[in-house]
């Protein structure tokens, strides 16, 4: 997941080159049959309109293109992966994202992680996001999970 967000944010920055997950993880001299990396980055691409959406709404009087970029990079991947992949539970998806901010972000911005993604998870338990964006989730895949603020 690290590397996923190192390529993210790599793409972010260079948005002006035309998106090629292969050339990306030749860039960075990874292997281009990862599947995981390879589909991330694929559905990250073709999902970064809605998930920004998703992310803005829990940013209040903010825009994904206002957070600093390895924020952004960050959120997009997780949000991606909890939302539209089965590649990992979403308990470990989210403590991965918040330790994966607290080492490339500022001091704060693992609070900031946490809180977007405790709000989304709030979200999907309630189904609010199939009202807000037609995106139903299953509800096998948020039963088990515990609260992140503490509260069930």
């Amino acid at each position: 997941r690290e590397w996923l967000v190192r390529l993210v944010y790599a793409q972010d920055m260079n948005s002006n080159n035309e998106f090629d997950a292969k050339r990306l993880l030749r860039e960075h001299e990874l292997p281009e049959d990862n599947p995981y990396l390879y589909e991330s980055l694929t559905q990250i691409h073709a999902h970064q309109k809605k998930v920004d959406q998703i992310i803005e709404t829990y940013l209040h009087d903010w825009t994904t293109e206002r957070l600093h970029a390895i924020d952004r990079a960050v959120l997009r991947v997780a949000v991606n992966e909890i939302l539209f992949t089965d590649f990992a539970p979403i308990v470990v998806t989210i403590h991965e994202s918040v330790g994966i901010a607290k080492r490339y972000s500022d001091a704060e911005a693992y609070k900031f992680v946490n809180g977007v993604l405790s709000s989304l998870l709030k979200d999907m338990r309630q189904g609010a996001l199939t009202e807000r964006f037609g995106i139903s989730v299953d509800p096998k895949k948020i039963a088990d999970i515990p609260s992140l603020d503490g509260k069930q």
